[in-house]
């Protein structure tokens, strides 16, 4: 649930319209996930029979086997290559109520932000930060909507977090990646609440199908 509701989210982002000729979405963004969970890869040390756990943020609709073959664990990592990155991390949903008929929800979300200024604007750059966060929610909080199974999408801010290595503390990057929040790059975080619905009568019955699984 609360991954279907990143991905509908993300694709909004992805739908934003920026004129005749140009492409659609944030042309800042190279990578951008919907929701991700936090991924471990372990790897031995030179130290017989231990282990190093590296923690490192991986989108929900990857295959978690095939991920860590490909190494698409680094997709979500800043990079200085990159011009940017944008994720969502689940923060808990709450169930307030339900009636008539419809199963209500408040989920908890963050976005997170990094960008590359160099790689956006080139040498002469500067903090872009503002300017995205509100592009960003004047995309999201448009009121109610429906999506799919989801009703009544109430999306609104409640928190920004900017150039923080806590927007990182889920993972075990290293002390020195610290320097991916210092001038030219800049990462952000935006927490979200959101009101959604669920109908019980539009709910399609579930159907297992083990083989084509």
């Amino acid at each position: 649930m609360i991954s279907q509701l990143a991905t509908i989210l993300k694709d909004k982002l992805n739908a934003i319209d920026n004129g005749v000729g140009n492409p659609s979405g944030l042309t800042f963004i190279d990578k951008i996930s919907g929701m991700v969970s936090v991924g471990e890869k372990v790897q031995p040390t030179d130290i017989p029979g231990a282990f190093a756990v590296t923690k490192f943020p991986i989108s929900l609709d990857s295959d978690y086997e095939q991920c860590i073959s490909s190494g698409c664990y680094k997709d979500l990592v800043p990079n200085s290559n990159l011009k940017g990155i944008l994720y969502f991390e689940d923060f808990g949903t709450s169930m307030p109520s339900r009636d008539r008929g419809n199963f209500n929800y408040i989920s908890k979300i963050r976005l997170v932000c990094w960008i590359n200024n160099k790689l956006i604007q080139g040498n002469d750059c500067k903090s872009i930060n503002h300017l995205l966060i509100t592009q960003i929610r004047k995309t999201l909080e448009v009121g109610y909507f429906n999506s799919g199974q989801l009703t009544r999408i109430n999306v609104k801010g409640t928190n920004i977090i900017e150039n923080d290595y806590r927007l990182f503390e889920r993972y075990t990057y290293p002390k020195e990646s610290i320097k991916f929040l210092m001038h030219p790059y800049e990462a952000f975080g935006i927490d979200f609440s959101v009101e959604y619905s669920i109908s019980d009568n539009c709910t399609p019955e579930l159907i297992i199908n083990a083989v084509s699984c």
